[in-house]
């Protein structure tokens, strides 16, 4: 492997600079005898920059010792791609079962009884010679992530561990798993750095620009899934070549609909005086936005008082929770409890069924939860949603949602029409 210890200047979230750094960072924070499988998607895109086509196959897995970094990759994974991300990463690609030995091997003194004919790792090392070293460690822990590891890709871990023990014997030296803690990688990806937010906030702003357009368009007769395709375009065309795709599926309901907060939409017709929620948001390079605005469309005379008296207050909850986000920064809950106090004083808090809002980075659902984890401290460098909402079953829903960062100077809205 290529040297990692080199400055993040220049570059943003598509340089190879960003990737050293995050993943000799990893490195720096392992002990000798461990070695990590990185297998979420997004903290291999974080650690290493390969993106995913279908995160929910196993395209790749990013395995990291304190001296080596592989990624372990599948044949389906496009070598224009892999060829790209050696140069930005420095890792290569390999194969998991094949080389999980080899790469376990290399952790332990040369005198050990384990299979030598195994093939080498491939990369080089950060000045380490792939020799015998007195000071190698005995016992190789291997750190696996339950939340994301597959049974079938358990079993045939476990089944180089017990061929690794075997071929070990009594020389006393072993192998053994065991889970990585749940922050493991995302501790890191909590606070992002200036080249994080520079990426944020374009996506952020071509999400509202997108919304504003799509807003401005709509016209009684138009289905909800149309409306849908239409914003979706607009969000890659505007994106460019940086562009990944909207952030999630994008949600349009009309009228009744809304009241279910993740609403699929159909051919539902958009028709006048009807209450409107659009939740959207952009991917680029990775990172997401994500907003929601909800109106009247039509007549704005003819709003229900119940509808009015909703938007009133998720407005107040929503600058209410907002202003709980100046320094010094609370605790999740505490910027939950504002919003939610701010509904229920409205006589709306049965109404208001989710957190006040989220984490957001290469994941559109991550750490922090305002609400979810109650004891979180909220810190500097942190990008979360705000939106509060009321759902009013057979009637409408209403939710006001910006992506915001949290700065020395306050909480910055990074999505606003």
């Amino acid at each position: 492997m290529t040297s990692l210890a080199r400055s993040a200047a220049g570059g943003g979230v598509s340089g190879g600079d960003f990737f050293r750094l995050c993943l000799r960072r990893l490195q720096q924070s392992l002990a000798a005898d461990q070695l990590v499988l990185i297998t979420r998607p997004a903290d291999i895109r974080y650690l290493s920059g390969f993106t995913f086509l279908v995160p929910e196959e196993r395209e790749a897995v990013l395995a990291v010792s304190a001296n080596r970094a592989q990624l372990w990759s599948t044949q389906f994974s496009p070598p224009p791609r892999l060829r790209e991300l050696e140069a930005q990463s420095g890792c290569r690609p390999t194969d998991i079962e094949r080389h999980l030995s080899a790469l376990v091997a290399e952790l332990l003194p040369t005198e050990r009884g384990a299979d030598t004919t195994a093939p080498k790792s491939d990369g080089g090392s950060d000045g380490k010679s792939d020799g015998g070293s007195d000071d190698r460690p005995n016992e190789v822990t291997i750190l696996i992530d339950q939340a994301t590891l597959k049974v079938a890709e358990l079993r045939a871990i476990e089944r180089v561990v017990r061929r690794l023990a075997d071929q070990l014997g009594n020389t006393g030296q072993t192998v053994q798993l065991t889970a990585q803690p749940d922050d493991f990688v995302s501790r890191w990806r909590l606070i992002k750095d200036r080249t994080e937010l520079e990426v944020m906030r374009r996506a952020a702003r071509l999400t509202s620009q997108a919304l504003h357009t799509v807003s401005r368009q709509l016209r009684a007769g138009q289905t909800e899934i149309e409306v849908k395709r239409q914003l979706d375009r607009l969000l890659e065309n505007l994106g460019g070549d940086d562009a990944t795709g909207p952030a999630f599926p994008t949600i349009v309901a009309f009228g009744s609909h809304g009241a279910l907060p993740h609403h699929q939409p159909d051919t539902t017709l958009l028709e006048p005086n009807t209450p409107v929620l659009i939740d959207c948001g952009m991917s680029l390079q990775g990172y997401k936005a994500d907003m929601t605005r909800s109106w009247w469309f039509g007549d704005h005379h003819r709003q229900p008082q119940q509808y009015q008296r909703a938007r009133q207050a998720v407005d107040r909850a929503y600058q209410a929770a907002v202003s709980a986000l100046k320094p010094p920064l609370p605790r999740g809950k505490e910027v939950d409890a504002a919003a939610r106090d701010a509904i229920a004083a409205a006589g709306f808090g049965d109404a208001f069924i989710h957190t006040t809002g989220h984490g957001l980075g290469l994941e559109v659902h991550e750490p922090p939860s305002l609400g979810g984890q109650p004891n979180l401290q909220l810190e500097l460098g942190m990008v979360v949603t705000i939106e509060p909402g009321i759902y009013l079953e057979g009637k409408f829903g209403i939710r006001h949602e910006n992506t915001v960062a949290l700065t020395e100077n306050g909480p910055q809205e990074l999505t606003e029409v």
